[in-house]
């Protein structure tokens, strides 16, 4: 592999954990989901708000479950929303493969990114595995061989867009539909500035739980309180 640059590429365990450091710029990324045993790959264009970023994902049944969480985590966006694109990939036709799936989509968009603007081609799965250990015994990560799909099978992209509104300092998606957390375990408080009004969890702001109905009606979170100590 040589064309360009790319961050990312950190193992997928460490991005399930939701605690790392990722390089500032555009980068790729697998993302691993635990609940379906699967894989896909995201890809980000850097900007100054990092809200939005391209998803790649190989599933017939497509589901974000966890995923949200960990593109939340990655970006860390400063903005109030949070968009994930999912973009055209070939489907897969056995879910034992998607790994192979991933590596293939996220080789093939470093080096050749111009392929995913049409949908006329897919992986042959039969050919993944034995291609990956030929790219393992030269220690070169080369394009995976694509096969044409006849015109008249050819299908709609099912390109979407999903919205997520993010809060708090970690800029995480409302939790009540957290893979990671329960629910119950949140609490919330919210800032009381009135230019802000944000909420934020109970944890994140490093409040005590025992002493949540003792503070004083005036909390603000961080960001206002050091505004109000510059400009009181």
């Amino acid at each position: 592999m040589s064309r360009g640059e790319t961050h990312g590429l950190l193992p997928p365990s460490s991005v399930h954990s939701l605690n790392f450091t990722l390089a500032p710029g555009d980068f790729h990324q697998i993302l691993y989901s635990e609940k379906f045993n699967h894989w896909s790959v995201v890809y980000f264009k850097d900007t100054t708000q990092r809200n939005s970023i391209d998803l790649f994902d190989s599933r017939r049944d497509f589901d974000l479950t966890e995923l949200p969480e960990q593109i939340a985590s990655l970006l860390r966006t400063p903005a109030e929303f949070l968009t994930i694109n999912k973009k055209w990939c070939p489907e897969e036709e056995n879910s034992d493969v998607s790994g192979v799936h991933a590596i293939a989509n996220l080789t093939e968009l470093i080096l050749q990114p111009e392929s995913y603007l049409t949908n006329s081609w897919k992986w042959p799965e039969e050919e993944l595995c034995g291609h990956i250990i030929r790219c393992f015994e030269t220690n070169f990560l080369s394009c995976f061989p694509k096969t044409a799909i006849p015109l008249s099978k050819i299908q709609n992209s099912n390109e979407e867009s999903f919205e997520f509104e993010v809060y708090c300092h970690c800029r995480q998606p409302d939790f009540e539909r957290s893979y990671y957390k329960s629910r119950k375990k949140i609490q919330w408080v919210k800032c009381r500035n009135v230019q802000c009004r944000r909420w934020f969890h109970l944890s994140c702001a490093k409040l005590l739980e025992d002493n949540f109905q003792n503070i004083n009606q005036d909390w603000r979170c961080l960001v206002c309180e050091e505004k109000r100590c510059m400009y009181p």
